[in-house]
């Protein structure tokens, strides 16, 4: 299975907020949002390749990787992330795939600013047919 997370952006609406770092690496329970979502996905399936989508700013993108470092994730860059929607990020998420010849697996598509349970990341991840995708968010 491949699992995509989508996390090119910038959060700047959340340092707005009062925001101190970067929305992916805000912690949920002491662990940055994006690993916990890395964590959760690989305990439920894993034998994933998990892909996850950085956009233009390197000093994020550096501070994600340096992140997930313990893991073994595959990244592609949504080069004009400043100025679209997910939908470019998932359609360079695809490009990537179709590149390494895993587009043809079934498909989790995860926002990265959204925080699930231990039980619907396994309801998410469960029963994924070949070439199913499944998105998952909140609202």
């Amino acid at each position: 299975m491949n699992i995509i997370i989508l996390a090119a952006g910038e959060g700047s609406r959340f340092f707005k907020s009062g925001g101190k770092q970067y929305k992916q690496l805000t912690p949920i329970d002491g662990v940055p949002i994006i690993e916990r979502i890395v964590r959760q996905a690989l305990k439920f399936s894993p034998a994933s390749q998990v892909l996850v989508v950085l956009g233009e700013n390197p000093e994020c993108n550096q501070e994600i990787m340096n992140s997930l470092s313990n893991y073994n994730i595959k990244y592609c860059i949504n080069n004009i992330s400043r100025k679209d929607n997910n939908l470019i990020s998932l359609a360079t998420a695809f490009e990537s795939l179709q590149s390494s010849g895993s587009l043809n697996n079934s498909t989790l598509v995860v926002e990265c600013d959204c925080v699930f349970d231990n039980k619907a990341i396994e309801l998410m991840t469960s029963d994924l047919k070949s070439n199913e995708i499944r998105f998952s968010n909140i609202g």
